[in-house]
């Protein structure tokens, strides 16, 4: 966030300002819907994979070392 800042600042008029934050919001944007429909699509594939194991909620495995807790 503090370099979109500075890119924003260092322009010399707003609406410069303005086209350059579009321009990094749109980029924001795709990477977030290029990135999440993978994530998304993982999370189904291991949700399928427990429920054919007949796994239940309190026993799915904890998370492996490296592993991030989602934030909820």
């Amino acid at each position: 966030m503090e370099q979109v800042l500075w890119i924003a600042q260092a322009v010399s008029s707003y609406r410069e300002a303005e086209e350059a934050l579009q321009r990094l919001a749109g980029e924001n944007h795709r990477l977030v819907k290029q990135y999440g429909g993978i994530l998304a699509e993982r999370r189904k594939e291991e949700a399928e994979k427990l429920r054919e194991s007949g796994v239940r909620n309190e026993e799915i495995p904890a998370l492996k070392e490296g592993q991030k807790k989602e934030m909820g």
